[in-house]
């Protein structure tokens, strides 16, 4: 019986993660990087849904320099907002994201949205 349990816990585990790599967006591609998104949900996104300041700080002011040359106030955008979350000012956090997502999400979206970021 143990044995039984043991193969269905590795079958198990193997139909888990087949099922989670195909479920699951790819984080990084052949170069190494990933899309802007997938960046910025791991390292923006995740730490804002828990309120992890320290690392939407972080996050944030990375983010500040990955932005494309022809959006101007991407890094200054993101840099308030990484002071205002080493701050501890979540809602100075979110307003700096909203502030720089409707500058520039539906123009990076349209001419970017497949660019790799380190």
């Amino acid at each position: 019986m143990r044995a039984m349990r043991s193969g269905f816990g590795i079958v198990g585990a193997l139909v888990m993660a087949v099922g989670v790599s195909v479920w699951a967006p790819s984080a990084a591609n052949a170069e190494g990087g990933t899309t802007l998104k997938v960046w910025m949900k791991a390292n923006v996104g995740g730490p804002l849904a828990g309120n992890d300041l320290p690392a939407v700080a972080k996050g944030l002011s990375a983010a500040g320099k990955l932005g494309p040359a022809e959006f101007p106030k991407w890094k200054s955008i993101a840099d308030e907002g990484a002071a205002a979350a080493a701050k501890g000012d979540l809602a100075g956090a979110k307003a700096s994201c909203k502030s720089c997502h409707d500058a520039y999400k539906k123009d990076y979206k349209e001419k970017y949205k497949d660019r790799v970021v380190p």
